[in-house]
């Protein structure tokens, strides 16, 4: 796409279970990558039922190899290693079944962040003590995107970032096929600066800036070209989609955060 390059892998795994150490390798890769995994579970009753019948298909074989050994005037003990292992691991499978319910185990260390466009990830989500943020015009859960702290950023400048991002989204808004003009990009950089003053004085969370602060912030510049970002951002601000001019409201620290657009 563009200049950069990638690659798309498909495995299909057919397993009796899979561990999530699976899932800790994918994520361990030291590489910039997405995974997605589609899993067909297998209903409990039907499991058992099956991990049953080749268990006694197991017993028939070595009922079988015993009558051989007796025969043969052996050892009727001594049997294929095959069929133990085999038989061995269908019985710690079946008492699994029988006595545990099905389990997700996070392993990682790492932060997961879900995108969820079909809200089918909260139930999920929910069960593991993770945060659903319900974002649409009429959800009272707020994020405030002009939100910052200390450790925004690894960088000595943590407003440079935050800057960075601030114009990203105003590119989103405004900018048009070209993107945001070269005096837009300068007049919003400015106008950051200006309303991050109060909260790096006294970081209170009081004083954290809203989406708001920027907009009449563009609006006391003299540019034109500040007014014109300003009406733009606007409906985010005064109009129906003042979403995102709320101080956030919802944990956001959590492990495991999952954004509900539907």
């Amino acid at each position: 796409m563009g200049g950069i390059f990638g690659s798309v892998s498909y495995l299909s795994i057919t397993a009796s279970d899979l561990s999530d150490q699976l899932l800790k390798d994918f994520l361990d890769m030291d590489s910039s990558q997405i995974v997605t995994m589609h899993v067909q579970s297998v209903d409990q009753n039907k499991a058992i039922k099956n991990v049953k019948r080749t268990i006694t298909e197991l017993d028939r074989s070595t009922i079988e190899e015993q009558k051989k050994a007796i025969r043969a005037g052996y050892d009727m003990e001594i049997l294929p290693s095959d069929l133990k292992t085999y038989g061995r691991d269908a019985k710690a499978l079946l008492k699994e079944l029988q006595s545990q319910n099905e389990r997700m185990f996070l392993v990682t260390d790492d932060d997961i962040i879900v995108c969820d466009p079909e809200a089918e990830y909260a139930p999920l989500v929910e069960r593991l003590h993770g945060q659903v943020i319900r974002i649409s015009p009429a959800s009272t859960q707020y994020i405030n995107p002009l939100d910052i702290n200390s450790n925004y950023s690894e960088e000595d400048n943590p407003l440079a970032l935050k800057a960075d991002f601030i114009l990203s989204l105003c590119e989103l808004v405004v900018g048009g096929k070209e993107g945001l003009l070269p005096v837009e990009k300068t007049v919003i950089d400015r106008c950051v600066h200006l309303i991050y003053r109060k909260y790096f004085a006294d970081p209170a969370p009081e004083n954290m800036p809203l989406l708001e602060d920027l907009y009449n912030a563009l609006l006391q510049q003299d540019e034109k070209e500040a007014h014109h970002v300003a009406a733009a951002l606007e409906i985010y601000v005064k109009g129906s989609l003042n979403v995102f001019n709320h101080r956030t409201n919802v944990d956001i620290n959590n492990r495991i955060v999952c954004f509900d657009i539907k």
